[in-house]
């Protein structure tokens, strides 16, 4: 399956694209397949005055639902090989650490 370049694409408003973080355990889930939690870094963001409070940025840390989420490869580099990601709404987005600078 080709990947979606990081560079080109557009996200409509109020979408996020997230690269799940797995530590030793992966992701944290519950019983049910697709009833899953996860932790994982903001890649691209785009939202509507309605979500500004929570200011996300390129970088940080987010705690989110994934049971919507829409896995797809993504190439963030042209030289890097592509990863799958996330794209999930910003309103199943519930905690963020504000990444480094």
């Amino acid at each position: 399956m080709p990947a979606i370049q990081l560079s080109r694409l557009k996200l409509e408003e109020d979408y996020a694209v997230l690269r799940p973080l797995r530590g030793d355990s992966e992701i944290v889930r519950s019983e049910k397949k697709y009833d899953r939690h996860g932790f994982a870094e903001v890649l691209a963001v785009n939202y509507t005055k309605e979500w500004r409070q929570t200011n996300l940025q390129k970088g940080d840390l987010v705690i989110y639902d994934d049971s919507n989420a829409i896995e797809f490869p993504l190439c963030e580099e042209p030289d890097r090989l592509s990863e799958i990601v996330e794209c999930v709404h910003v309103s199943d987005i519930y905690g963020v650490q504000r990444g480094e600078k």
